[in-house]
């Protein structure tokens, strides 16, 4: 799931003044480094200590994650980062078996997470050149999300044979997040909808496009999953939509609120982060 290039995320306060107004393109400017896409290959093979290429950040420094400590020690603002993610990611951040640390402003990668070899588990890329631009931390948040909605418990890993739809190297189970969420609000989009693997950034700015209203920034419509991530970010960032709120973003941050444990961990995020 990577988070690249810069965006625009509508706040809450824009949904009412769309409602108000009915402004279908009124989105709030906000430098956020946008998207995720679902990786590419099967799981990601643990690397030893160095600098190795990455097929998302170029060169990078691998570190392995032990009681929550970065080893060999890192450089300060992979410290940084990886402190960022910890307070984003609570007791989850121990799920973590591997960082990648690229360092390059040439890539538009800002961060992913992919499975690692025990699925279970994740490995988390950053770009270090985006360290301390004031959305990364929303990056961060953006690569929890799909930690929540691509777990083990979320996604059968391995599966292809699906009754739902394949994701994330695997069938979504039937009570997970993003079944639950697809069924809500990607349906009525049809078989000309992007597909939940989806990466073609021209397919979600078509979709985009029509219904720019719909998403809480382009990168949204990339897919189901994509979708899911950006809206949480929005769900932790932004405050609770009012019941008199009728437009279909209040409703994607309603979904959110349905569940007692994204609320929990929302809670926590905005206690750890600052919100």
């Amino acid at each position: 799931m990577i988070r690249s290039s810069p965006g625009r995320r509508v706040t809450y306060s824009e949904v009412v003044r769309r409602l108000a107004l009915s402004l279908v393109a009124a989105l709030v400017a906000g430098g956020v480094l946008a998207g995720c896409a679902i990786p590419t290959e099967k799981w990601t093979d643990p690397l030893p200590y160095g600098e190795f290429e990455d097929e998302a950040l170029d060169a990078v420094n691998v570190y392995r994650v032990s009681d929550g400590v970065l080893e060999p020690e890192p450089s300060a603002r992979a410290e940084e980062v990886w402190d960022a993610f910890r307070e984003v990611a609570g007791e989850r951040a121990d799920q973590i078996r591997e960082m990648r640390a690229g360092d390059s402003g040439d890539v538009d990668t800002a961060a992913y997470v992919s499975h690692d070899v025990d699925p279970r588990f994740w490995v988390l890329g950053v770009n270090l050149a985006y360290s301390r631009d004031p959305t990364m931390r929303e990056t961060l948040v953006h690569e929890f999300a799909h930690m929540l909605s691509l777990s083990v418990d979320q996604v059968d890993i391995g599966r292809l044979d699906c009754t739902t739809f394949e994701i994330a190297d695997g069938c979504a189970r039937t009570q997970s997040y993003i079944v639950a969420f697809d069924d809500e609000f990607w349906k009525d989009y049809g078989p000309s909808a992007p597909a939940a693997d989806n990466g073609d950034p021209e397919a979600a700015s078509a979709l985009y496009a029509e219904h720019e209203a719909d998403f809480v920034t382009e990168y949204a419509a990339t897919s189901v999953g994509e979708d899911f991530a950006e809206t949480f970010v929005t769900f932790v960032a932004e405050p609770t939509p009012t019941g008199q709120d009728n437009s279909l973003v209040a409703d994607k941050l309603r979904f959110f609120y349905g569940y007692p444990d994204l609320v929990a961990e929302r809670d926590r995020i905005r206690s750890a982060a600052g919100y």
